[in-house]
């Protein structure tokens, strides 16, 4: 599967997944998303590690902890950290726009 297939059959899921947990009435989508996002990671990992990259995921369950992202994607054999992930709940009535300790957070992860 090509990583365009992968990432649409994602934001289908995706998307179903936020319709479903609004109409439940959810206050907010990120837990009912989290298994949906968490799939995706895995899944554009397993595609890279068929092109010969050596991936792993660290995924935090440990959610009341906000001195760590949500995932981290580094190459097993460098070290190199590829990718900070961090699941925000979202407002289906505007564009995400980082709060600013959600930024001071994202400073963290840099630093």
């Amino acid at each position: 599967m090509t990583f365009e297939k992968i990432t649409k059959n994602y934001l289908k899921d995706f998307q179903i997944s936020v319709t479903n947990a609004l109409s439940s009435g959810a206050k907010s989508i990120e837990l009912a998303t989290r298994p949906v996002v968490h799939n995706y990671i895995e899944t554009i990992a397993e595609h890279c590690k068929k092109l010969g990259s050596t991936l792993v995921i660290h995924h935090d369950t440990n959610y009341t902890k906000t001195d760590r992202p949500d995932w981290r994607i580094e190459d097993s054999s460098t070290f190199g950290v590829f990718c900070f992930g961090d699941h925000k709940s979202l407002a289906s009535s505007a564009p995400f726009q980082p709060t600013s300790a959600e930024q001071k957070q994202i400073a963290r992860y840099l630093a």
